[in-house]
This record gives structure tokens, C-alpha cells and sequence, in this order.
């Protein structure tokens, strides 16, 4: 089968050979174009929104001016793919863990989505988290939008936002007509967030909230598909600081002022 896989990358950072993936640049636009990468600031574009869509502009991107006959379209991130976890647990390097065209073959053989393993909040909501780590209101607003554009998804949202795990990163491996479909209901609500939503107050990380967003909307939507989905282990291919992203927790819990 035909597959890409689109790696969202803002600067230059090693990229897997396998043909099955393409570097796509995102980012301001006055950078320089990195060799090698798609852009996406051209065509159809709202590449200007980087900094509040974050890796969502290359989705959009890609959604609006890539047409080819692949049966698969994904994302994944320079520092961050799918692969196989089980290497990097016997001291395996972290870029032979990343899945090839062959294995990613193998595995979406009868899957309509391949999607990262959920990430677990335990003690935690959905809901309860995003509101300890952004503005609650702004997940408020997105739901007056689906009860409005596509009331049939509310349930969905309602459901979602009570669990404890989910599917992050903005990541999966999808059907084409599915990522298509997909594409269309969710810069559908974005847009319309876009216009109740101020960002004017908020810091560099916050104004990530579109990106945000995609995150949860990707569950909410996929809870009204009947998919067939497989999930996998994502490949950091940088060293992660569970301490420091718990700190930062605690502090976004406790100290955190919009």
C-alpha cells in the first residue's frame, strides 16, 4: 500500500531515509527553507497561524495541497515517532526503534487509524487536566461549537472529557478519505474558535491553544467513527524529563492565572 508520513519539524534535525516519510517545514515566515522539505507556507496556506495551530498548519497543508494516490496519510514529529518500544528498553538505538515502510505496512494491513498509545492521567479528568494546564473556557467555547455545527458529536465530547487517557501529540496514521473527512470537521470548529477565542493575554505557550485543542478533537471525533484503530508506542528521540514535566505540572495546578 502507499503511505506518508509527514514529519512536522520547525528547524533542521536528522531525518529518518525511509521513503515512507517526508520532513515538512513549519514555522515563521521569513525563515529559510530547509533542503529537502515541503513547505507550508505555500498554496493554500495558514502557515502564519504556526504559533496558536502549532504542527496543525502542516495537517492543514497537507490536507489542502497534497494530492497523490497514497491509501495512508500521517504525522509525526522530528523528535518523536512511532516504533518500537521494546528496543529502547535493552539499550537499542532510538532511530532503528522507528517503524519503516515495511513494518508500517504490516501494521496498518485491516486498521483504518494507527494512533499512539494513550497517554494516562490517573488522577485526573480530561476535562480537570486541561483546565490545571490552560484556560478551562476555551474547552467550554469548543463545545458551544460542536453543539452548534455538529450537535450528534456532543456525546462524544461529554464522554471523552470524563476519562482519564487520551491520544496526544496530534499523531496517527489514517485512511485518506478518513484524514480528509477528519481535516474538514476539524478546522471547521477551529476556525469558528478562532473568532471567540482571545489569545491577546496569552504567553508563548498558551497561545498554542488551537494545537491544544486538535489534541482532544482528534478523540472526540474518532469517538463517533467506527474505525478500525491499532495502537502503538511513540519513539522519543530525545531524552524526557519526567521530573521537570512533573514540576511544571504542579506548578500549572497550583499557580496558573488567566
Amino acid at each position: 500500500m502507499n503511505i506518508t508520513v509527514f514529519v512536522v519539524s520547525h528547524k533542521p534535525y536528522w531525518m529518518p531515509k525511509d521513503p515512507v516519510y517526508q520532513p515538512i517545514q513549519v514555522g515563521p515566515l521569513n525563515r529559510n527553507p530547509l533542503v529537502g522539505f515541503l513547505q507550508d507556507t505555500t498554496g493554500d496556506s495558514i502557515a502564519k497561524k504556526n504559533s496558536s495551530y502549532c504542527e496543525l498548519t502542516a495537517l492543514y497543508w497537507v490536507w489542502k495541497n497534497f494530492k497523490n494516490n497514497d491509501d495512508y496519510i500521517g504525522f509525526c514529529h522530528y523528535r518523536r515517532y512511532f516504533g518500537k518500544k521494546s528496543l529502547l528498553s535493552f539499550g537499542g538505538s532510538r532511530k532503528r526503534a522507528i517503524f519503516t515502510n515495511q513494518e508500517l505496512d504490516s501494521l496498518l494491513a485491516g486498521i483504518d487509524v494507527l494512533l499512539p498509545k494513550k497517554r494516562h492521567y490517573y488522577i485526573e479528568t480530561i476535562e480537570t487536566q486541561y483546565g490545571h494546564a490552560h484556560n478551562l473556557k476555551d474547552l467550554y467555547i469548543t463545545r458551544d461549537i460542536i453543539i452548534e455545527k455538529y450537535p450528534h458529536y456532543i456525546d462524544s465530547f461529554d464522554q471523552y472529557m470524563r476519562k482519564r487517557s487520551g491520544h496526544i501529540c496530534n499523531m496517527f496514521i489514517m485512511r485518506k478519505q478518513l484524514f480528509y473527512l477528519y481535516s474538514e470537521w476539524l478546522f471547521s470548529i477551529l476556525r469558528e474558535a478562532e473568532s471567540r477565542i482571545s489569545i491577546i493575554r496569552y504567553d508563548d505557550y498558551q497561545r498554542r491553544v488551537f494545537g491544544f485543542l486538535g489534541e482532544r478533537l482528534l478523540n472526540v471525533w474518532l469517538g463517533q467513527q467506527n474505525a478500525c484503530i491499532r495502537e502503538v508506542p511513540v519513539v522519543e528521540l530525545e531524552p524526557v524529563s519526567y521530573v521537570k514535566k512533573g514540576l511544571n505540572f504542579i506548578e500549572r495546578k497550583f499557580t496558573h492565572n488567566f
